[in-house]
């Protein structure tokens, strides 16, 4: 849990309604794995991080992920 600013620190509107944010903060992450604790929902940390890799993708951020290397077979466009 951090409290201070830096790398790896997000910062959520003061307004942020607490549903939302329990949904950022369900999973765990358990033996190099993120794993949704029983009983909770994620919608909202699914869509934050989707966001996240479309902007990063989008504005030219050079993460060496290999984006166009690492779509499947089925989804390239022929």
């Amino acid at each position: 849990h951090r409290t201070e600013t830096g790398p790896g620190y997000m910062h959520l509107p003061n307004d942020l309604n607490e549903a939302h944010v329990a949904e950022i903060v369900a999973e765990r992450r358990r033996n190099s794995l993120w794993e949704l604790e029983p009983g909770r929902r994620n919608e909202t940390l699914d869509l934050l991080v989707y966001n996240y890799a479309a902007l990063l993708r989008h504005a030219g951020t050079d993460t060496g992920i290999g984006w166009i290397e690492k779509i499947a077979p089925w989804a390239k466009v022929p």
